[in-house]
């Protein structure tokens, strides 16, 4: 019966096998869809091994450069990649619901995700990270990656629960591997300006594992904004306004807080400005929790998350910081 279906190369880059990983594998060898593969790409050698599974050992690369290696390796023996995150774990369902979108409807697309959930069983630190970075106020118009919405066709998805057409390779090329972040973005904008389309389904579920509060977290933000100064340069049709934002509000509330002090006029603006995010804070906060002890967590992720790209970004132009090493640790 498998040989009938298409057969998908499931795609999952990571630096060594823990717990999340081990989920990671477990659950993929549950869903409901029989013709795959599974192909890890680790830094270093393993001592594991896992059913139905190729292992490829790559070094210190990016993610990019890793998903690459096994697009290469095998997309001769691929009509899909699925591409997930090893912090995330796919519903039974992930890649039966997939193809279905590919070959079972007029949609004709040439990619196809959905939203990454927050796990079901997770903690508060997870929780509240979660209904930071859901929030409009801080993932702009991609907040619906982190939740259930209409399906529709949209520019860009994570890689964290992607699905490609093998061939699509050949005609956009393959990711960006200079890219410690913001890779499916880059690769997503090729494929739209390819005159092709992404269809994001709600029914195309993973489960994403966030990054907790409050160190990780706050490498997490503070390297998403390293990102931005390539996102610029690339000029990805991303959102300005979400790419700019960030380093601008780093420079504003120095520079506030100096015009405060000779400037009455200016003094006043500032606070008004500070006030006017607080509520907003506040306000997103209360909206995105289902429990009232998760706000205030909620309210200083969402603080944090604001704020810590904007450092990202001018640390970046300065240099002389390992992104990547920091990005890798949990």
């Amino acid at each position: 019966m498998s040989e009938n279906k298409p057969k998908v190369k499931i795609v999952v880059p990571l630096v060594e096998i823990d717990d999340y990983a081990i989920e990671c594998i477990k659950k993929i060898g549950k869903i409901d869809y029989d013709n795959w593969d599974l192909i890890l790409i680790t830094d270093k050698r393993i001592k594991e091994s896992f059913e139905k599974t190729e292992i490829i050992v790559s070094g210190n690369l990016t993610i990019g450069a890793k998903r690459n290696l096994a697009i290469e390796k095998y997309k001769e023996d691929a009509d899909f990649f699925a591409f997930i995150d090893s912090d995330a774990f796919p519903e039974k369902s992930w890649i039966t619901e997939a193809i279905g979108k590919f070959i079972g409807e007029d949609l004709d697309p040439a990619a196809v995700g959905g939203p990454n959930l927050l796990p079901p069983d997770s903690g508060w630190r997870e929780v509240c990270a979660s209904n930071a970075i859901s929030s409009p106020v801080i993932s702009g118009f991609n907040s619906f990656y982190y939740k259930k919405e209409k399906s529709r066709h949209v520019d860009k998805l994570p890689t964290c629960n992607l699905i490609v057409k093998a061939s699509v390779f050949d005609q956009v090329g393959l990711f960006n591997e200079s890219l410690v972040t913001g890779e499916d973005k880059e690769f997503c904008q090729r494929i739209v300006e390819n005159q092709k389309k992404i269809l994001y389904s709600q029914d195309v579920i993973v489960y994403h594992h966030r990054r907790k509060l409050w160190m990780p977290f706050f490498k997490q933000r503070f390297v998403y904004g390293s990102g931005i100064v390539e996102k610029i340069g690339l000029g990805l049709n991303e959102d300005k306004a979400h790419l700019i934002i960030p380093p601008l509000t780093t420079l504003y509330f120095p520079a506030g807080f100096w015009i405060s002090r000779v400037s009455d006029t200016g003094r006043l603006f500032f606070i008004i400005t500070v006030l006017v995010l607080l509520i907003v804070f506040i306000f997103e906060a209360a909206r995105n929790s289902k429990k009232i002890i998760h706000i205030p967590p909620t309210f200083f992720a969402i603080l944090i998350s604001f704020f810590m790209p904007g450092l990202g970004f001018y640390f970046r132009l300065i240099g002389g910081f390992d992104f990547k090493k920091l990005y890798r640790r949990r």
